[in-house]
This record gives C-alpha cells, structure tokens and sequence, in this order.
C-alpha cells in the first residue's frame, strides 16, 4: 500500500502543477502516520512486553500462579498489537472496503464517543483495489480533522456515513450532525480539508466536496470505480 501510494505521488510530485503542495501534504501526512506506528511499538509495545516477561520470570520463581493483572496486562498488549497491525494495514481492505470503513469507523467512535450511523453494503463492492486504499486513506484523514476540532468535549455531535455505486462511479457520504454554531464554523474553515480535497481529486480522478448549513457539514467523495 505504502509503496503504491508513494509511486503514485512521487510521479506527480515533479510535474510542476498547482497540486504539488497538496501532494506533498498528503505524502507528509502517510509518512507520518507509519513513522507514529513504528514509535508505538518501539517505545510503548516492545517495552511492555519486556516489562511483562520479567514479571512471568519471577512468578514462575516463587511458584506462584499468574495474577489476574498481569492476564489483562497481556490483552491490553494483545490489543494494542492488533491496532497497531490495522494502522500499518488496515483490516479487511483486501477483501471488502465496506467492512474496512466499518472497523475503521467502530475505533474511531470509541476512542472519541460519538455516534456513528452507517449504511454501507453487505455484498461484493466492485472498484479497484488502489481505489480502496486511497479511499480509505482519505476518510481517515478526515475523521482526524474532525477529531481534533471535537476532542475532548463532542457534545451532542453525532455522525452519518453511506457508500453507494452507480453505473461507473461510487460515492462516500459523511454527515456531521448536531454542530454548534462554534464547532461547525471551526471544522469547516480546516485548512487540511483543502489539500485533502485537492490530493483525492488528483490521486483518484474523483472529487470530494464540502457543504455546510444550519448543525451540519456534508463530505460526498466520489470516484471512478475502474482503475485508471
């Protein structure tokens, strides 16, 4: 995934266009995600599992059996394992993009407590698989500009996301629903969101699109489905 989206951007980055800083944007976005995945496991993980493993050595010295502590020590690493695995590659994105925008959706509403309504397919979604990545990638990314305008207080902010296909083109809808006035001006001034809509327009041949009214803001991306 890495290597592709890297190829895809580097190809472009030399091309002089009005995109250039977008692109760069979201190059520096994609290193940064991977270089906070290394630094979990290298300064979090792997010290805990040494940790962990010298509490075992000296239980099994005094012949005692294991606490029920350290047993939910070992989840709360088993856990933080598979989270780490998802971000450097994330869960079910070679087989279905509807269920990897579910996982990706249930972690982000428990770690930042606000509802999530879905509608997304149960079938087969046809598109191609760079596609799926890119998109992926991009809601992501937009979910964390979200959170950082909502955390630590959401309030009554509540979300809705649809995945659709149509004839040759497929569309992502997320609603942000019951903003304050504050929280709504905020979220939609987002400088990110600019060169997030830039880089998918130009890395999938589609568009993403941002309206806002009254307690809502409105995301619609829409892509081609064939690789292109």
């Amino acid at each position: 995934m890495v290597i592709q989206l890297s190829a895809a951007i580097l190809s472009r980055l030399f091309l002089g266009d009005p995109n250039q800083r977008a692109l760069q944007w979201w190059h520096r976005r994609q290193i940064g995600r991977l270089h906070d995945g290394a630094e979990l496991i290298r300064d979090g993980i792997l010290q805990d599992l040494f940790a962990i493993r010298r509490m075992l050595e000296l239980t099994c010295d005094r012949q005692a059996p294991i606490s029920p502590a350290h047993l939910q020590q070992l989840d709360d690493l088993h856990a933080r394992l598979e989270r780490v695995s998802n971000e450097l590659s994330p869960a079910f994105i070679q087989d279905s993009l509807p269920l990897a925008i579910q996982h990706r959706l249930t972690g982000w509403q428990q770690r930042h407590n606000v509802p999530v309504t879905a509608q997304l397919p149960s079938g087969p979604f046809q598109s191609a698989g760079l596609s799926h990545h890119l998109v992926l990638t991009a809601l992501e990314e937009l979910l964390t500009l979200i959170a950082s305008e909502l955390d630590p207080d959401p309030a009554e902010a509540a979300m809705a996301v649809s995945l659709s296909h149509q004839a040759e083109t497929a569309t992502l809808e997320v609603t942000l629903q019951q903003l304050s006035s504050t929280q709504r001006h905020h979220i939609a001034q987002i400088e990110a969101l600019r060169h997030l809509q830039a880089s998918f327009k130009y890395l999938t041949k589609g568009s993403l699109c941002q309206t806002a009214e009254a307690s809502q803001i409105h995301w619609r991306f829409r892509w081609p489905i064939k690789a292109h």
